[in-house]
């Protein structure tokens, strides 16, 4: 008994030590706020948050997490931003290639958006 507690308390201090690869930030909290209050949030505040995000990863030399710079995409096209909200999906898709197949269906609604407007 005495040995399992030990490896737990070993494995919890390593997990402890464990660095991320991404610099999570405000990035959560600004996925809660805007799903949560879709019409009662502040989209310059989000977007400045954001940025200063990016800014801040590189800084410290961590990647931003997956999905920062497509909540983004979506905080600049809820502003009529067309153009950074398509740079920002750009660079998602970039950054994770993975997410080529969303992202690009992403691209292709917006490009829709853009023609009605």
């Amino acid at each position: 008994m005495r040995s399992l507690v030990l490896l737990a308390a070993a494995l919890l201090c390593a997990a402890c030590g464990t660095s991320s690869l991404y610099y999570w930030g405000d990035y959560e909290d600004s996925v809660l706020t805007v799903s949560s209050l879709p019409d009662g949030f502040d989209v310059d505040e989000q977007i400045d948050l954001l940025e200063t995000q990016v800014e801040q990863s590189n800084n410290k030399g961590l990647g931003v997490p997956p999905g920062l710079h497509a909540h983004l995409a979506y905080l600049y096209s809820f502003r009529g931003d067309i153009a950074s909200a398509r740079n920002n999906l750009l660079r998602e898709k970039e950054l994770f290639p993975e997410s080529a197949v969303f992202v690009d269906g992403l691209i292709a609604r917006l490009d829709t958006m853009q023609v009605r407007s």
